[in-house]
Formats: structure tokens, C-alpha cells, sequence
């Protein structure tokens, strides 16, 4: 059989499915799980980037938005002094000790 693959004229792809195409089914079932968990992880991490990604973008838009506009600068400046109201106290403490 390999005298005659040989022969042809096949590409490595073609070679490659040949050569999975003789192979027992058991061997077969442990290449298909092993190549589709690989391929899983790896979409897995991209779909992660991606998601971090946009995140990180999302985040800037509304910084972004905050800082640089009118009513968010004075969203973000109530925060601020909320938060200072809210953990000065607790600061001074720590401070004082």
C-alpha cells in the first residue's frame, strides 16, 4: 500500500488524511479528542482576549466620558467626595495611630 501512495501525486494534506484514514478507531477517537481539545483551548484564549479586550475598551470610553464631559466630571467629583466621606475617617485613624 505505502509503494503505492508513493506513487501518487498527493499533497501533504492528502497524505496527512490517508494516513488518519488507515489508522485503527481507536486511534483514531485519541487524535480527534486530542486535536479538539487543543483547538478548544486555543478559541478559548482568543475568546478571552477579545473579551478583555472590548472590556479595557469599554473602560476608557467611560473614563473617557466622565473626565472629559461636563455632568461626568461632576458624576465622578460627587463620587470622589462620597468615598472621601465615606473612608476618611477610617484614613485619619490609621493615620493618627
Amino acid at each position: 500500500m505505502q509503494e503505492t501512495l508513493s506513487k501518487l501525486d498527493l499533497s501533504a494534506f492528502d497524505r496527512i488524511a490517508v494516513w488518519y484514514g488507515m489508522l485503527p478507531a481507536a486511534a483514531k477517537s485519541v487524535i480527534t479528542i486530542a486535536v479538539g481539545a487543543v483547538l478548544a483551548y486555543v478559541a478559548f484564549k482568543v475568546v478571552i482576549r477579545i473579551v478583555k479586550t472590548v472590556l479595557h475598551a469599554v473602560i476608557a470610553a467611560v473614563l473617557a466620558f466622565l473626565i472629559g464631559t461636563v455632568p461626568g466630571n461632576l458624576i465622578l467629583s460627587r463620587t470622589f467626595d462620597r468615598v472621601e466621606q465615606q473612608v476618611g475617617p477610617s484614613i485619619s485613624q490609621i493615620v493618627n495611630r
